[in-house]
């Protein structure tokens, strides 16, 4: 309960609405559609950043129906998403799908028989891989076309 009403006893700090504006931002620059490893481990280090001033973040109002509370509340775990797929990303030296990475051009067949696995390890983020199951050879023929 102290937790979450921490936010209401900072009289100064972070403005929510702000560091979710550069999260969106983060995320559209620098983990979009188009990546390269630099930017992502760019983006990495940015998002710590942006989780340690998600620490002082403060919140004016009161409790009920309080937009700004709920962001605040929001915010950790769309920085815990965030960061999910920004190492998921920098794990994956490929390009498939929406995930292209320029500087990883073309599809690995490898890879294309994992997919990526985040768990958490303590306080950090882990993300490791997983082998897929084999396609169906009726499915296989659908893909492979």
């Amino acid at each position: 309960e102290a937790e979450l009403a921490a936010p209401f006893d900072r009289h100064t700090g972070e403005n929510p609405y702000r560091l979710h504006a550069e999260l969106q931002a983060l995320m559209q620059l620098m983990v979009g559609i188009y990546r390269t490893g630099q930017d992502l481990e760019e983006a990495i280090e940015r998002l710590a950043e942006l989780r340690e001033r998600a620490d002082g973040v403060c919140v004016s109002g009161g409790r009920a129906y309080n937009p700004g509370w709920d962001l605040i509340l929001e915010l950790r775990n769309m920085l815990t998403c965030a960061e999910a797929v920004a190492r998921s990303a920098l794990q994956r030296t490929e390009s498939r799908g929406a995930h292209s990475r320029l500087d990883h051009p073309d599809a690995d067949a490898e890879w294309g028989k994992c997919n990526s696995v985040v768990t958490r390890d303590g306080d950090k983020m882990r993300v490791t891989s997983s082998v897929l199951p084999e396609i169906p050879a009726e499915l296989q023929s659908l893909i492979t076309k």
